[in-house]
């Protein structure tokens, strides 16, 4: 365990301070010209995590825990991970001009999340300086310490508050395929326990297939329209703004169907459309038979 203590936490850390900087929100770095700094920062993650693995085996034991002064290999370790740094600060500026380049929703999901990146990142920098105090560099290290959880704090508030990665989508599903399966197996057990019981008062044999074959049909009928119900219930009770603009949709369509007045057929368009996406302000343009577009 000392061995593996030894080397296990680099993975952990290296992808803190340059990947998730790099790739978040959406998985992709800012540009092509970035992939330069992934590469470099995996090739040293990759040699760090070697070289401590193979230079720490023959330390392992209480050797190890109590620490070791001038250990083989300590100074590559300590150049290969000043170079980690770097790549960090590099994935940190990248994450700024992420920042500086999104508009509307994310930049908010990034606003919390670079501030974050900076308070954890900046510290731990600056105290690499040469020349700085000790106690300085001491303070600066448990800095970037204490405002580390803020990293994936940040990213909870980009996720719930902000709807990243459609994070209502997924909860929405998760509650509607929980409850269907849920309800499913109560049929399947049920059917199981209930009609076999009846099955062996009347054959009186122990094990009948015919009880878990019924139910097992049962439950393939009763899934397309259990989990439409269970759709709609969940979407009335907890999603009912969008539940009310699918309705207002369907009516509209239902609508559309039978409406011949171009006047009437205006009033509902932007009728349907203000009700369901809200807008600030609302207008319709036509194109006349000339090719010309003029509002309504």
């Amino acid at each position: 365990m000392s061995w593996v203590s030894a080397w296990t936490w680099i993975p952990g850390f290296a992808l803190l301070i340059t990947f998730s900087l790099l790739l978040f929100p959406n998985g992709h770095l800012p540009s092509r010209r970035w992939r330069y700094v992934g590469w470099v920062a995996g090739g040293v993650t990759a040699a760090l995590i070697l070289q401590s693995a193979v230079t720490a085996w023959p330390l392992r034991g209480p050797a190890l825990v109590r620490g070791i002064e001038n250990a083989p290999g300590e100074d590559l370790f300590l150049a290969g991970l000043m170079l980690l740094l770097v790549t960090a600060g590099l994935s940190l500026i990248s994450l700024i001009v992420r920042y500086r380049r999104a508009r509307g929703e994310e930049r908010l999901q990034l606003r919390w999340f670079t501030f974050a990146a900076l308070m954890l990142i900046a510290p731990v920098l600056v105290s690499t300086i040469n020349g700085i105090p000790e106690a300085v560099s001491n303070i600066l290290n448990l800095l970037g310490l204490l405002v580390a959880p803020g990293l994936p704090i940040a990213v909870g508030v980009a996720i719930m508050k902000y709807r990243l990665y459609d994070i209502d989508r997924i909860v929405n599903r998760t509650l509607v395929y929980a409850a269907v399966s849920a309800f499913l197996a109560l049929v399947y057990i049920a059917g199981v326990g209930a009609f076999g019981g009846a099955l062996r008062q009347i054959t009186g044999q122990e094990t009948n297939n015919l009880a878990v074959a019924a139910s097992t049909l049962a439950v393939a009928a009763l899934f397309r329209p259990a989990r439409a119900r269970i759709q709609g219930f969940i979407d009335r009770r907890f999603y009912r703004r969008k539940y009310d603009a699918s309705r207002t949709l369907e009516e509209f369509t239902d609508r559309l169907r039978a409406e011949v007045d171009l006047e009437s057929l205006t009033g509902e368009l932007l009728a349907a459309v203000h009700e369901t996406m809200q807008p600030a302000h609302v207008s319709l343009w036509l194109r006349d038979g000339e090719g010309r577009t003029q509002p309504v």
